[in-house]
């Protein structure tokens, strides 16, 4: 069965394939010809049949390829505006960049999505009368990383792009190795406590990818 694929053509040195969201998207020159594209395909099916095949919602963004970006579980028409002042608006189904280049409004989406993912960990944090830093970064593998010698906690920013339950899942387990560093009984014993039904946001979490 041939490939079903959209090609965006711009002004650009090499030709790219991405999927998203179950589709293939070409990113080619105005001089690539279809023949060559088809020729690409063709050449890497077996990878394009394994990622069409992943049902997961990849959520690694590229402002200058992606059309839609999702925000705490909903997925939002993606819209930047450069040559503009700092700002960013979320809507119901969109969120729109208003920055000075791309380079900065990929900076601030990134602020963006820190931003909503420490003010709940500070939430619980503060709710929990506890008392540690939250920072936020980019992981490849991982959502959360505990350094408890530190009192330190690291989120994956790209968790904001999740539902805030997934989230709260996160920043409970973390939280828990604090008190056990080791996944043993007595480690998710605590995390039930602190999150009754994690593993339904587990379960929801599974759905994304960061690979």
């Amino acid at each position: 069965m041939p490939i079903e694929y959209t090609v965006i053509r711009s002004f650009r040195k090499s030709v790219s394939m991405k999927v998203k969201d179950g589709r293939l998207y070409v990113y080619a020159s105005p001089f690539t010809t279809d023949g060559q594209i088809r020729q690409l395909i063709a050449s890497h099916q077996r990878w394009i049949n394994r990622q069409l095949n992943n049902k997961r919602i990849n959520l690694n963004y590229d402002l200058d390829k992606d059309e839609n970006i999702w925000i705490l579980g909903k997925p939002r028409r993606l819209t930047v505006i450069t040559g503009r002042r700092k700002k960013i608006t979320l809507t119901d189904d969109q969120l729109i960049i208003e920055a000075a280049s791309r380079q900065s409004a990929q900076t601030n989406l990134k602020e963006y999505l820190s931003s909503i993912v420490e003010r709940i960990a500070i939430e619980i944090r503060d709710s929990l009368g506890m008392d540690f830093e939250v920072r936020c970064r980019y992981y490849k593998s991982r959502w959360g990383c505990n350094f408890h010698t530190k009192n330190l906690i690291v989120l994956n920013y790209l968790l904001a792009c999740t539902p805030e339950g997934c989230i709260r899942q996160v920043v409970c387990h973390e939280i828990c190795h604090f008190r056990v560093h080791n996944h043993q009984k007595a480690f998710y014993a605590e995390l039930q406590r602190l999150c009754p039904d994690y593993r339904v946001w587990l379960k929801q979490l599974k759905q994304y990818t960061i690979s």
